[in-house]
């Protein structure tokens, strides 16, 4: 997952946190993260 450094920070860290909420405690997200990872090289240091 990968967030540009624009926009407003609070915004940004609030949409990082609820993906990595949804990540950690949803197995559909969870699996469609790994395959990102595999698939796409898209990495996530929280998710690990």
């Amino acid at each position: 997952m990968s967030l540009s450094k624009r926009g407003r920070p609070r915004l940004r860290h609030a949409l990082f946190m609820a993906t990595m909420a949804l990540i950690m405690n949803d197995e559909s997200f969870k699996r469609q993260q790994e395959i990102n990872v595999k698939t796409k090289s898209m990495k996530c240091r929280c998710a690990q």
